[in-house]
């Protein structure tokens, strides 16, 4: 009797190993870290943030090959934000750069948001995903994807939101829009 309670046990635990296993290769693959920084609460729904990728790290060579750039420069990136289907915003190439940096290097974000360049607004609903691509820009052939990930905005917090996705890190920025109705 005991046998069989300990084979059944080890049977059920082995399954249950399996399974977490199976889901961590080929469950959804949205974000692999997700930490936030400089808070100031929670995104309220129906309310209007602007949303800027602040800075990047990327890795120093792309995919399998040895270099991003034929000339083995480092990649010229710039970004894009997508919502609901749509681009809404693309920022600026940093030119040569694995740490790009967009926005004022004063780290306040509110005049990084106020520059307007990649900057975007939303209206925030709860079961919405912000969609962000990060681009390696080439001017002799179509331009290298270096990131796309799908981040749900339940998950967001205003302030500055470190995220990791696979080899290629970025901090996202969000603040409320000052027109919100109060």
């Amino acid at each position: 009797m005991k046998k069989t309670i300990l084979l059944l046990s080890l049977t059920i635990l082995v399954c249950c190993i399996a399974a977490v296993g199976v889901y961590l290769i080929w469950g959804p693959r949205i974000v692999d870290t997700l930490k936030h920084t400089t808070l100031s609460g929670m995104l309220v729904p129906g309310n209007i943030y602007t949303v800027q990728l602040k800075s990047a790290e990327i890795p120093a060579k792309y995919m399998n090959k040895s270099r991003w750039d034929i000339d083995g420069s480092a990649p010229d990136c710039y970004y894009q934000i997508w919502w609901r289907g749509n681009k809404i915003a693309e920022s600026p190439v940093v030119a040569n750069s694995l740490l790009p940096h967009w926005g004022r290097p004063d780290n306040n974000i509110s005049n990084i948001l106020n520059t307007g360049k990649g900057s975007a607004k939303i209206k925030v609903n709860p079961n919405d995903f912000i969609v962000i691509k990060i681009f390696d820009a080439d001017p002799l052939k179509s331009d290298d994807e270096v990131l796309s990930t799908e981040i749900p905005v339940k998950k967001l917090l205003q302030g500055s939101n470190f995220i990791k996705q696979g080899n290629v890190s970025f901090v996202l920025n969000i603040v409320e829009y000052e027109d919100n109705d109060k």
